[in-house]
Parts: C-alpha cells; structure tokens; sequence
C-alpha cells in the first residue's frame, strides 16, 4: 500500500508537470490546437475523478473533452490541481485502500479501491502528457524534460 505522503508528492509531480505540458503545448502551437485540447481533457478527467471521489454515484455525468478556451487553461489546471492538494490533504493512510463507487462511462456501478482511481489519474496524465510532446514537438522543438526521476527527491 502507497502512503498518503506519497500519493500527495506524486500528485505534486503530476500538477508541475502538467503545468510545463501545456506550457509548452501554447508556445508550440504547430499541432493546430490539439495538444491544448488533450490539457483540456486532462482538466475534464481530473474532474471527473474528483468529483467521483468526492460525490461517489452523485456524481454528474463527466465531461471529458470540456472546451476551454486556451487563455484560461493555466488558471483551469491550477484549479483543478488546487482540487487535488485540498482533497489529498483529507486523506489517511487507511482511506487510501477504501471503496469509492461511481457509474463508469459505460452506465454502470463500479466500486474501487482511492488508491486505484489515484493511480490511474496519474497513469492517464502521464500518458497525455506524452502525446502533447510528440503534437507540439512536431516541428522538432524539444520537449520539456519531465520524467519523475528528474524530479523526484
């Protein structure tokens, strides 16, 4: 089992770099605006986890391609990265291998264990971030260097 203190500095980790992300993704616009969409799904997926963490089946059904407009994406993603820290910070050890349920994209009742939906929001930006590298690099700009073990203490 993960400790809190370290879900929290890896979610710490992903908001930074997500920041440089799109940081880079709006000063290399030569993918047409699509790697600013793919921060924007990232913002549609944090939350919808977040709200099904917090709301469990109350929660609305997701938006997962939100059109944000790309001068408010920083304070979007700073918002919803406020969210994260605020919801981490009320956490234990113990919550984190406790049930959540929620309706999955499919309709359906799941239940999953915080420490999964944490993990799998990491994954998922992790894997975003990726494509916003390859889009916004297109032209053969390097991408900004934001492997964890760069980062990480």
């Amino acid at each position: 089992m993960e400790s809190i203190s370290r879900v929290r500095s890896l979610f710490e980790y992903n908001a930074a770099s997500n920041g440089k992300s799109l940081e880079f993704a709006l000063a290399n616009p030569s993918s047409g605006g699509r790697a600013a969409k793919l921060v924007a799904h990232l913002i549609g997926a944090d939350r919808m986890w977040l709200s099904r963490l917090e709301l469990e089946l109350e929660a609305p059904e997701p938006d997962m391609w939100p059109d944000i407009a790309e001068n408010i994406l920083a304070d979007e993603l700073d918002a919803v990265s406020g969210h994260w820290s605020r919801l981490l910070a009320g956490l234990s050890d113990e919550q984190l291998t406790s049930k959540k349920s929620y309706i999955n994209i499919k309709g359906q009742e799941v239940a999953k264990q915080v420490q999964d939906i944490l993990t799998t929001v990491l994954i998922h930006a992790s894997y975003h971030r990726g494509q916003v590298a390859v889009l916004a690099g297109g032209d053969g700009v390097q991408a900004p260097s934001i492997d964890y073990i760069f980062s990480a203490p």
